[in-house]
């Protein structure tokens, strides 16, 4: 795995990658404006969405692959058809300030963002509307995860605390100090048991996801945790950094499996294909690279 199975590319930094749920494409979000998607069999790409009026900070596919969001510093959500590459829908109103980052229930059609306003917004993305303001942090939201089951929404912030919301009214029901500085952020297994979040600190820590209780710390970074994905079947955790360096972590031990240099700058994110087979990673450096696990 020392050599990356493709090398996509945008024109500025790369915040967020997506695998499709049956695996043969990917979606990648950059601070070019741009949302590319790309096929994992020939590796060309196939897609170039634009219509952001600012960089791309997330991007998620719905749980049946029938359709692509986007989330925006330009403060909105966009829906596409990824397979016509079509703007199905915008949504906007919901966020004061940059919207930073965006997760999508993969039960129903709720999606959430989180924003430097300090707030989390609920939306439709099916419907193409407005929910509830999950508010509460004191200082910018760096990430938000919604529970397999789609009740539950977690968020971290820079004010250093984890959230625990209930979607989808957005009532408050927990709340942690999580980490020593910032929560850059948060990833939620699939069996909604344990909730794993990065910090400012360096540091990984998995919780408890009912009630919020830390069960064990991972440390191996050497500067800020900046990405999180769990793989499918729960057992392997990846991060990544501003170190630039992947770390593929064993849930159940809570010992490091392997470290992969992945980028010559700051991986923004990280997402497992849902076979398992393949890792993308996603960097500051305006790569992306898919690496072939087994």
């Amino acid at each position: 795995m020392n050599q990356p199975l493709f090398e996509f590319r945008h024109n500025n930094a790369v915040y967020g990658v997506a695998f499709a749920p049956q695996g043969k494409r990917l979606a990648t979000a950059s601070l070019d404006n741009a949302l590319k998607l790309w096929d994992l069999q020939s590796g060309e790409m196939i897609y170039r969405l634009e219509g952001h009026g600012d960089g791309v900070c997330s991007v998620a596919f719905s749980h049946d692959g029938s359709k692509l969001v986007s989330a925006s510093l330009d403060r909105s959500l966009k829906v596409w058809d990824p397979q016509t590459g079509s703007l199905i829908a915008t949504l906007t109103g919901g966020h004061q300030n940059y919207l930073t980052c965006m997760a999508l229930s993969q039960r129903g059609s709720l999606a959430a963002s989180g924003g430097f306003d300090n707030t989390v917004r609920l939306w439709d993305v099916g419907a193409g509307t407005l929910g509830a303001a999950a508010t509460g942090h004191s200082d910018a939201v760096k990430a938000v995860a919604f529970s397999a089951d789609g009740k539950t929404l977690v968020s971290g912030s820079d004010d250093s605390a984890i959230k625990w919301w209930e979607v989808p009214s957005g009532k408050s029901v927990n709340s942690i100090r999580a980490h020593a500085g910032s929560v850059e952020c948060v990833a939620l297994d699939p069996a909604n048991r344990l909730l794993a979040s990065g910090g400012a600190d360096r540091l990984v820590k998995l919780w408890d996801a009912a009630t919020g209780k830390l069960l064990t710390t991972l440390a191996g970074h050497r500067r800020f945790v900046k990405s999180l994905a769990f793989s499918s079947d729960g057992k392997t955790l990846a991060s990544g950094g501003y170190d630039a360096v992947v770390h593929l972590w064993d849930v159940e031990s809570a010992q490091l499996q392997r470290t992969i240099r992945a980028h010559n700058n700051t991986v923004y994110g990280v997402a497992f294909s849902a076979d398992r087979r393949l890792l993308a990673t996603a960097s500051f450096d305006r790569t992306i690279k898919v690496w072939k696990l087994v």
